[in-house]
């Protein structure tokens, strides 16, 4: 199954739904295509500190990269835009990375959603004890906030769906695929392809797009000429 799974998407992958075979089996293609370079691992903690380590670097790229352009709150609408939707999916993706150890079953949901919303209306307040405690509820939640974003990149710049990872979760809501049956670790997997892929992207296309000479102050000055330079090399 693995190599037929490896073939089937590297060489049909724009023309998946062309195929006679299940949903299902179309989004655990897509999860192969875009996580194979993901370890897998035995023991979901084991997945879960894989998984807040890849994210927490990203986390970094994004605060990184907001550090040296102090000019960046002058961007385009469409730049800050990107942004802002990339920094709410890492967030999101960073909490339910802690939650993804769930069976998903109907009946546990709805015993969580009650203590939800009483708990809620009780004490005002959710932190993340109450997430953890009431993850088969939560870490769908946080994981559609990632996907939702995601989703709407390509409002601000179609270029972006020319980009696997996108189409992909493009495709995932085209063939109404019920993502609450899915396993929520794969999903995850899913979606942080997508936003390493939005942000390198991103940067790529923000510098090349960078209004020429623009005089930058303070610090910031000498990487922006680095990150000009490179983009013209």
């Amino acid at each position: 199954m693995g190599a037929f799974s490896y073939c089937y998407c590297n060489v049909a992958f724009e023309h998946l739904n062309h195929y006679d075979c299940p949903i299902n089996l179309q989004a655990f293609l897509w999860q192969v295509l875009m996580a194979e370079e993901l370890p897998k691992f035995e023991s979901e903690l084991e997945w879960q500190i894989d998984r807040r380590a890849r994210i927490q670097k990203l986390l970094f790229r994004f605060w990184d990269f907001l550090e040296r352009h102090s000019e960046f709150p002058d961007e385009r609408d469409d730049h800050w835009t990107i942004m802002c939707w990339m920094v709410d999916s890492g967030f999101s993706l960073w909490r339910s990375a802690f939650l993804t150890d769930t069976v998903r079953d109907r009946r546990k949901v709805y015993d969580h959603m009650k203590e939800f919303i009483r708990k809620l209306l009780e004490h005002n307040a959710i932190t993340f004890a109450d997430d953890h405690r009431m993850r088969e509820l939560s870490v769908g939640y946080y994981n559609a906030n990632a996907r939702y974003r995601l989703e709407r990149i390509h409002t601000c710049d179609p270029r972006f769906l020319e980009l696997d990872s996108v189409r992909a979760l493009a495709d995932l809501r085209k063939n109404k695929i019920d993502l609450s049956k899915e396993k929520q670790a794969e999903l995850w997997d899913i979606y942080y392809a997508a936003l390493v892929d939005c942000f390198d992207a991103f940067q790529t296309t923000w510098t090349s797009e960078m209004r020429p000479g623009r005089q930058i102050k303070g610090p910031d000055a000498a990487t922006a000429a680095t990150d000009n330079a490179g983009s013209n090399a």
